[in-house]
């Protein structure tokens, strides 16, 4: 038994130990090269021909020169993690036929030019994360045919080129979370795009047609922006999405978000937004936007108009305006009135008044101490249609306190 267990580790060892020697730096196993030397001063010509593999981790050279791998045709992986590259040079990824994964992650490079990613038409992953770049040139995704993830987050991006995706037919997911984006194309153009990833940027409105025929799109983040609102229709052909993270925004939850809002409740699951609150107007501050009723969705007038806006399906078209005019008033006949600072809201039409929101105390440690059992406060509320007074009475019952 001693001589067949001895043998069986003896061919173990030999299939772990390289047919060649490792470069110099590096540490080599059955089929990847790894190198962390920091004195490596340039990309390793000797490169195992076995390896399909090579990890580059916090090493100090700066260049990646033209065809640097051209040397190794097997790579189907290369990695950098936290180097000191600045500079690729062009076709810097040549002569990798079979090159699957791409990943530069960490680096100190803040542009790329057009050229340096030619005829990767292999490459399946490309991930270029919390590096420092502020611009990607139209041109850089030429000819990736296959490419179906590209991560991008972390960088400090803030607009792309409205061709930047087109020629990316197969790519599935995009990450962008994390850059300092304000505006985004009219329309990425990505058919196949399952996951979208815009979380952590400064956006604060989006274009309408912006994801135009994604039908396949499952997932998309929008949390940690500065939205206040979205088109109307922004969603109709995303028949698969049902994953929007929008949490973290300023959301301003008045007539203009009725879309969003009848979007959430048909499609979204009711947990999925629990964070997402309202930032305006006042007397909804703080509330769970997908918790709201529709009808406290409302606009205040503004000067010259009368009434006040709310959502509802046989209101304006798409695009129209909201604010309901002195001829109008006859056919809709509803104000809004509320107290200056928005703690006591009531809307009303020509027969009744609809809905009341009363905000007792309107903030935590404020001077107001809110309203006491067995009490009466009065609010005199204005709108453009005139003034009301509201009369609200706690008692307690007996028992019941």
């Amino acid at each position: 038994m001693l001589p067949r267990a001895w043998l069986c580790w003896a061919c173990l060892l030999l299939l772990a130990t390289p047919t060649q020697p490792c470069p110099k730096g590096c540490d080599c196993f059955i089929r990847e090269v790894f190198c962390s030397d920091e004195e490596l001063a340039a990309i390793p010509l000797d490169i195992p021909p076995h390896a399909n593999g090579i990890i580059f981790v916090e090493t100090s050279f700066t260049v990646v020169g033209a065809r640097a791998f051209s040397g190794s045709p097997n790579l189907t992986k290369v990695v950098f993690l936290n180097t000191q590259v600045c500079h690729f040079g062009p076709d810097a990824f040549g002569g990798l036929p079979g090159l699957r994964d791409l990943e530069i992650t960490g680096g100190a490079f803040s542009n790329l030019s057009t050229d340096i990613f030619s005829n990767l038409t292999s490459l399946g992953k490309l991930t270029l994360n919390f590096n420092m770049l502020e611009a990607l040139p139209e041109g850089l995704f030429q000819h990736m045919d296959a490419l179906e993830s590209l991560q991008l987050q972390g960088n400090r991006l803030q607009m792309l080129p409205g061709r930047l995706f087109q020629p990316l037919r197969c790519l599935k997911t995009l990450n962008l979370a994390q850059n300092l984006l304000a505006q985004l194309p009219e329309e990425l153009g990505l058919e196949g795009l399952v996951k979208l990833y815009l979380g952590s940027n400064n956006l604060t409105a989006l274009h309408p047609a912006l994801f135009q025929n994604l039908s396949m799109l499952e997932l998309l983040s929008l949390s940690r922006n500065l939205l206040t609102t979205l088109p109307q229709g922004i969603f109709d052909t995303n028949y698969n999405l049902f994953n929007l993270a929008l949490h973290s925004n300023p959301w301003q939850c008045d007539c203009h978000l009725a879309y969003l809002f009848g979007w959430l409740h048909q499609y979204s699951d009711q947990f999925f937004n629990s964070q997402t609150y309202c930032a305006g107007p006042a007397y909804l501050k703080g509330q769970v936007v997908p918790a709201l009723r529709e009808e406290q969705l409302v606009c205040p007038v503004t000067q010259g108009h009368l009434g006040f806006q709310v959502p509802g399906p046989e209101d304006r078209d798409p695009g129209g305006g909201w604010d309901l005019t002195m001829e109008e008033k006859a056919t809709w006949g509803r104000c809004i009135y509320s107290t200056p600072e928005g703690t006591v809201v009531l809307a009303c039409d020509e027969a009744r008044c609809r809905w009341l929101n009363v905000q007792l105390s309107p903030r935590q440690g404020s001077a107001s101490p809110g309203l006491t059992f067995n009490a009466t406060q009065e609010w005199d509320l204005k709108s453009s249609c005139g003034s009301v007074r509201v009369t609200v009475s706690i008692e307690a019952l007996a028992g019941k306190p």
